[in-house]
């Protein structure tokens, strides 16, 4: 779902650092 848009998450570099939580219960294919 996410590897669908890599875009947005590149624009929204400090959203994603701010949720690390979020992105470590992710898998890789988030990463």
């Amino acid at each position: 779902m996410i590897s669908q848009l890599p875009i947005t998450n590149y624009q929204f570099p400090i959203t994603n650092y701010q949720l690390p939580i979020t992105n470590s219960q992710l898998p890789i294919p988030n990463s």
